[in-house]
């Protein structure tokens, strides 16, 4: 049995065992929403239409949660949607860099 010496919030509480104090923490999932423009990609929905699996593993790594890193995105916000080339990759970071100046 361990009695509670402090509740620091809602997710954190400072407690002690035989002696030693302990600090508990609950995770926390942080859900982020998929990027604006996934559903109209013409990345996706034209130039990987023939590669599901391959399309798959980029959304995963660049469209779902955090796209901050993905080279389209970049491009979108810094020139705007007309501006994004159609044989960009979402992992042409350089090139993306390049484009925007």
């Amino acid at each position: 049995m361990h009695k509670a010496l402090k509740i620091i919030d809602d997710e954190s509480i400072i407690f002690s065992v035989k002696g030693n104090v302990y600090v508990q923490v609950q995770e926390r999932s942080i859900i982020m929403a998929d990027c604006e423009l996934l559903d109209s990609c013409p990345f996706f929905n034209e130039t990987m239409k023939s590669m599901p699996a391959s399309a798959e593993q980029f959304k995963k790594n660049y469209c779902r949660g955090d796209n901050s890193s993905c080279a389209r995105f970049m491009v979108y916000k810094a020139l705007g949607r007309e501006k994004v080339p159609a044989n960009l990759f979402p992992n042409q970071v350089d090139k993306a860099k390049d484009l925007i100046g």
